[in-house]
């Protein structure tokens, strides 16, 4: 095991090694300095790695408030609800339907014009567990429910979504929506 962070230089760039080294730039041992940049990039690690399980259950948790404040209006498969995903951006929507043709075992969900009018999509919930299509979506996609385009799918039952939040009026509902939204 590595002591000193000069014995990570196969592993770590040169420019990653001095960034740790100018911390200790008035440390005039150079192994004692070594050692402490070693040190501190050990916990850089151990810190990110803290931060990671935080933010993967904030990640959970938004995405399970943000289903739990859909449902009322799209109804229980309202991840998979025809109306819901054809109102997303199209980037929005373009990742929620990789998500659902990846899970899908036998056919590839797309939009269709007929005649002119676009076609529902109907998908099979028998077959794609909209439980597993919210699992699957990566942070971006919750992150951008929470955006001024999105918001209105589900800011009506607020609420619902976050009922630990007492606000008293609609303009502290939305202050409390873009603080969330600024954390992400």
């Amino acid at each position: 095991m590595a002591f000193k962070i000069s014995e990570l230089h196969t592993l770590l760039s040169q420019a990653r090694i001095e960034t740790y080294l100018s911390y200790f730039k008035d440390e005039d041992d150079l192994s004692l300095k070594d050692m402490q940049a070693y040190e501190l990039y050990i916990w850089n690690i151990q810190i990110s790695g803290a931060l990671l399980e935080v933010i993967s259950l904030y990640e959970v948790a938004l995405r399970n408030a943000i289903i739990n404040a859909l449902e009322p209006s799209y109804r229980a498969y309202s991840i998979l609800n025809d109306n819901f995903i054809r109102a997303l951006k199209p980037a929005t929507r373009e990742e929620l339907l990789r998500i659902v043709n990846k899970l899908s075992s036998h056919k590839t969900y797309e939009f269709h014009f007929i005649n002119g009018r676009l076609q529902p999509l109907r998908i099979d919930t028998n077959e794609i567990s909209p439980g597993k299509v919210v699992a699957e979506l990566n942070f971006i996609f919750w992150e951008n429910m929470l955006s001024r385009t999105h918001r209105m799918r589900w800011i009506n039952h607020f609420n619902k979504a976050f009922p630990n939040v007492c606000i008293s009026s609609p303009d502290e509902r939305d202050l409390i929506v873009n603080e969330i939204h600024n954390i992400t």
